[in-house]
């Protein structure tokens, strides 16, 4: 009778705890890669994310020091879904992006989920209309992955052309915290920075988005104009199962007045905007937040300054439900301009008007 307490005791053990495994580890130095050589490192890094791949998903971790990615690195595993990948830096771990206009550098696709961690991108300096002006057509594309993360990574003097995102999230739950877009550029009209298109879910927490960059004591900045957005989301509207768009989150950020809209929000149910700070740009069409087709949004705590020109701070089309609380406005920057906006609440905000 003991013993056969102790084999089902046994039993409701290993059904309980959690099975542990260790996740594999892949370094592109390992398959070739040598950090400030000034080479291209595209096949060493592509070589460490297929082990990585092949092993069902694993870590990526990446050395110290600069290596050069002039080709596409595709994280695609085969078969419709799987795995978990990540690459990991240790802050001191850059990725000098070189690809042109129709390059993509990161390419993930399929996957359980993808995390960038640590990581610092850069682009090499160029002048406004030179041929290595751009750096790629998008930097990371992230598309039908369940979870997208970036997490404290830095993307330095980066530039896309108009139509593209420096970050491009599609048909995945993408989030992210903690990291510095500066410097950067998705080119005027429609290029953006972060690029979301009918995403299941955007949350960028405690991010920057400036003009400039200093890297190492160098001025990088290829945003000297302004750009078409630093963030921007498009939606397709209805959606036919709970699988669709949810909410866009935007919180505890900044963004300079490098941009027409620092924030554009299409075709999406649900946005909350929360402790921003925006330097509304002063030339045409200079905003702060634009938001079309959207069913409800909430803004709160969140200052509007820097241009001395009149400027809104909310640019609003088809919005059913608004609900505002304690936005500061400065400069010439004033509440909203509105367009068939239904229901509005306005609290603690006398410059609401």
């Amino acid at each position: 009778m003991i013993k056969l307490k102790i084999f089902f005791a046994l039993i409701l053990f290993v059904l309980t705890v959690p099975i542990c495994v260790s996740a594999y580890e892949a370094k592109p130095e390992n398959f070739g890669a040598v950090v400030d050589d000034g080479l291209d490192d595209s096949l060493a890094v592509q070589a460490a994310i297929d082990d990585v791949l092949t092993k069902g998903g694993g870590t990526i971790v990446f050395p110290g020091g600069k290596l050069n990615l002039n080709r596409t690195i595709r994280l695609v595993p085969d078969g419709y879904m799987g795995g978990e990948v990540k690459l990991q830096g240790n802050r001191g771990s850059v990725l000098e992006i070189s690809m042109g206009t129709s390059g993509i550098a990161f390419y993930a696709g399929n996957l359980n989920s993808f995390t960038l961690e640590d990581l610092v991108f850069v682009g090499k300096p160029a002048e406004p209309g030179a041929a290595d002006f751009y750096d790629a057509n998008y930097v990371v594309f992230s598309n039908y992955v369940q979870q997208t993360n970036i997490t404290r990574c830095q993307f330095y003097g980066l530039a896309v052309p108009s139509g593209s995102g420096l970050i491009y999230v599609g048909n995945t739950d993408a989030r992210i915290a903690d990291s510095q877009f500066d410097g950067s550029l998705g080119a005027y009209p429609n290029g953006a920075v972060i690029m979301a298109d009918n995403p299941r879910g955007l949350t960028v927490s405690r991010c920057t988005f400036l003009d400039y960059a200093n890297f190492r004591g160098q001025y990088l900045a290829k945003s000297p104009a302004y750009l078409g957005a630093w963030i921007w989301v498009k939606g397709t509207g209805a959606n036919f199962n709970a699988n669709g768009i949810r909410r866009v989150v935007i919180e505890d950020s900044r963004f300079d007045e490098a941009s027409a809209s620092a924030i554009n929000i299409e075709n999406v149910p649900w946005v909350n905007i929360r402790g921003i700070s925006v330097n509304v740009n002063g030339a045409d069409p200079g905003r702060g937040v634009y938001l079309k087709n959207v069913e409800y949004a909430r803004i709160e705590e969140s200052w509007f300054g820097y241009t001395t020109l009149s400027k809104p701070a909310l640019d609003l089309v088809n919005v059913q439900g608004l609900e505002v609380a304690a936005l500061k406005l400065t400069g010439g920057v004033y509440f909203w301009r509105k367009q068939n906006v239904s229901s509005t609440s306005i609290k603690f905000c006398p410059q609401c008007r």
